[in-house]
């Protein structure tokens, strides 16, 4: 693994990949009794939270009283876009890694948010 990217190393992860072939989501590709467009509906809500999360943590930063609060949000925010790579920001990855479980863009990452996932 050494000289080898970031996006390389984790496509090679044995935990991405465990997770790509875990059970609920051969379950979901394969039965009828998980809805495959319920299971897509869950991930596009999931989504919301998880593309803001990087402005919660940066509005944190604003408010916390503390340089060293400071410093370790902005630490976890770093690595949330990236590490200066927008390819790695989790929500990219997150993106990739629903893709390659059998789900396409449109429906983890476009879904308009329910009245619940709006109000987080």
């Amino acid at each position: 693994m050494l000289g080898t990217g970031i996006t390389e190393r984790l496509e090679e992860n044995p935990l991405r990949k465990e997770l790509i072939h875990h059970p609920f989501f051969k379950e979901v590709r394969s039965s009828e009794a998980l809805d495959r467009e319920k299971v897509g509906v869950f991930l596009g809500q999931w989504w919301h939270p998880l593309h803001y999360f990087p402005q919660f943590l940066s509005r944190t930063i604003d408010q916390v009283p503390m340089l060293e609060m400071k410093t370790a949000i902005s630490k976890i925010l770093y690595q949330e876009l990236g590490e200066g790579d927008p390819a790695r920001a989790h929500e990219r990855i997150y993106i990739t890694t629903m893709r390659d479980a059998g789900f396409d863009e449109t429906t983890v990452a476009e879904a308009p948010p329910f009245a619940e996932t709006a109000r987080l």
